[in-house]
């Protein structure tokens, strides 16, 4: 018996009462196994042979069996290896020549005595050491504080201050790498210079000191200022025996403006 669904039992019977030539209910009661299957017996068909009157022979083919070829080996021909014959070496005996040597009298040797290398350099130093100090005795110092060296044109000695140039404007103390300049200034109302004109204000100059301990006399200061209210003294000698002595103000600052040689004239 085969348990199938209903659809496919009755799709399934339909194809083998199809096959088997029986009906519907016939192939469902075989598939539930209710009545034996039924079985076909094929019979072979008999084909009767009818003589052909004046029938041509066919000629039977004739399968060729294919014959092995007989395989010839020909000979082949070795390659000849030519061998390189060694060339001959011909020795050629290069005989020296004779060397003549003129022997010459010897000259009498006269006796040098040979000097220490130590004392040869020390030859060397006392020489060059009296090249040396010899222009300090040729021309001698100056006589101290008596009479002063000829100082260059541009020497750079001490810095001053024109007052009445200075406009308070900072930057000479802003420029300076040592911050050695202190400044201070306030402004002032002027009369009008005509009558019914406005008043105008002007910088006072309060305070200028520099500091001479801190000071590296770069000159960045005297080259920055706009109004040429600074400029450099040959003067050296403001030496001190205190450092609190070293702060110059603008009163000092300004006695040093009178040694300022006059500038030269410009080439035209």
């Amino acid at each position: 018996m085969v348990n199938m669904p209903e659809h496919l039992l009755i799709a399934t019977a339909e194809k083998r009462a199809k096959a088997l030539g029986i009906s519907i209910k016939q192939a469902i009661a075989e598939l539930k196994g209710e009545s034996k299957p039924t079985i076909i017996q094929k019979i072979p068909k008999i084909i009767d042979v009818v003589p052909i009157e004046n029938a041509t022979p066919v000629a039977e083919e004739v399968v060729e069996t294919p014959v092995a070829e007989e395989v010839v080996e020909t000979p082949v021909a070795e390659e000849v290896v030519e061998t390189p014959v060694a060339e001959e070496v011909v020795e050629t005996i290069v005989e020296p020549k004779k060397i003549t040597t003129v022997t010459q009298p010897e000259e009498e040797k006269s006796f040098k005595p040979k000097v220490p290398g130590f004392l040869i350099g020390m030859k060397i130093v006392v020489v060059n050491m009296f090249k040396t100090l010899l222009p300090f005795f040729e021309n001698p110092n100056v006589n101290y504080p008596f009479e002063k060296e000829i100082l260059a044109p541009r020497t750079r000695g001490v810095i001053a201050l024109d007052e009445e140039a200075c406009t308070s404007c900072m930057l000479c103390a802003r420029s300076c790498p040592d911050w050695c300049i202190y400044i201070e200034g306030h402004k002032e109302l002027q009369p009008p210079s005509k009558p019914g004109g406005r008043q105008r204000s002007r910088a006072v100059l309060d305070r200028f000191d520099i500091d001479y301990a801190l000071c590296m006399y770069c000159g960045i200061c005297v080259e920055v200022c706009p109004f040429d209210a600074l400029f450099w003294s040959p003067e050296y000698e403001y030496s001190e025996f205190a450092m609190g002595d070293m702060l110059h103000d603008k009163e000092r600052l300004d006695e040093w403006l009178k040694t300022v040689p006059q500038s030269p004239s410009l080439e035209s």
